[in-house]
């Protein structure tokens, strides 16, 4: 990719409309972070820097079943440059961005990935967005799908300067344990019960068979383990069956935790991080909301109701208990993660999209406003 230096991306930013600007920034440990800004062609209204969550992730967060859907950032910053939004997405270290294959994955570099490392991408990214002539980077809006919030609730922690506002999509405003926990103990046995659609307390194989494609339950995408032997899962069945998983949790964090910091995650083999990063969902207690409050800015978030990964009640409370007024939730009834129909993946629902990078714009033209 080639690299603009930041006076030739000045005065290209200042010249008009010139679309997709590459960039090249170096992170604290030198490690050099790609990505683009996207210029709407006219006034600059403010900047939305994306981050994106779990995964190995180039700028363009392609995260979809479907391989022609588009890609979930590269279809947000469009809808975002249409209503007068610069944009800035970048690749995760690690992810070479326009490759395929194996040769997505840099193995060297991406075992460079631990927390501190990727709050660090960000920073970096974040200054330039804010200190780049032609972005309209006084008014900057940071918004982070999934754990993408995390790196947000961090960056907030270290002292940065506060944005204008931070947004979210399927985004942790809890800490890490408790939420990753949900996941690995709590989701099956939430599923379960939410399958009893005639709310009888008895979960049938018919009613599982009927809807478990649209509960959190579905990124498993197995229906065999849900089906009962008897034909019907009682209360007692379903608290039985967390307990298992309640009790698993300490082994399963005991063996994560036995292993090297440095090592690579989940595989030599294949290696998409490093296992300091995955320790992190074993060990961070601190609420991503507490992180953020540090900033007194508004915070939004979208949540859907299926979420497969960030359960909207825990969010809710950590949320409104270190926020306050401050934070705005909308909860969407019928999507997932990424807000579509899928628990998990995207694309995200076309209204929804647009009720995003309306309240985006909406927020950056106010403060442009000097509102």
């Amino acid at each position: 990719m080639p690299v603009v230096s930041s006076l030739v991306l000045s005065a290209l930013m200042l010249a008009g409309p010139v679309g997709p600007i590459p960039f090249a920034v170096a992170s604290a440990d030198g490690t050099v972070v790609h990505g683009q800004a996207d210029r709407p062609d006219q006034t600059v209204a403010g900047v939305v820097v994306m981050v994106a969550g779990t995964g190995p992730f180039d700028r363009d967060v392609r995260f979809s079943e479907q391989p022609d859907v588009p890609p979930v950032f590269l279809d947000l910053a469009e809808r975002l440059t249409a209503r007068g939004v610069a944009v800035v997405r970048y690749d995760k270290r690690g992810v070479r961005y326009g490759a395929s294959g194996a040769d997505r994955i840099d193995a060297a570099e991406i075992l460079t990935a631990t927390t501190d490392a990727q709050r660090d991408d960000l920073a970096a990214v974040y200054d330039r967005a804010r200190l780049e002539p032609g972005l309209g980077g006084r008014c900057i809006v940071l918004f982070g799908h999934s754990e993408g919030m995390v790196h947000i609730g961090r960056l907030a922690a270290s002292g940065a300067a506060a944005p204008t506002a931070v947004f979210g999509m399927g985004a942790l405003l809890t800490d890490p344990v408790s939420n990753f926990r949900w996941n690995l103990a709590a989701r099956d046995p939430y599923s379960l019960r939410l399958l009893d659609a005639d709310g009888d307390g008895i979960t049938t194989n018919a009613e599982v068979r009927a809807n478990i494609a649209v509960t959190p339950a579905a990124v498993n995408g197995t229906l065999d383990p849900y089906l009962h032997p008897s034909g019907a899962w009682t209360a007692a069945d379903i608290a039985a069956i967390e307990q298992v998983w309640v009790s698993a949790y300490p082994a399963i964090r005991d063996a994560t935790l036995a292993m090297a910091d440095d090592a690579p995650w989940p595989s030599a083999e294949q290696p998409l991080g490093v296992w300091q990063w995955a320790k992190s969902w074993y060990l961070d207690e601190t609420p991503v909301a507490a992180n953020l409050a540090r900033w007194n800015v508004p915070v939004t978030v979208h949540l859907g109701d299926r979420d497969s990964q960030t359960h909207a009640p825990l969010q809710l409370a950590a949320g409104r208990a270190a926020l306050g007024e401050r934070l705005t939730v909308h909860l969407h009834a019928g999507v997932g993660h990424t807000l579509g129909t899928s628990p998990t993946y995207g694309p995200v629902d076309s209204a929804l999209a647009d009720q995003m990078a309306d309240e985006m714009a909406t927020t950056l033209r106010s403060c442009a406003e000097g509102g």
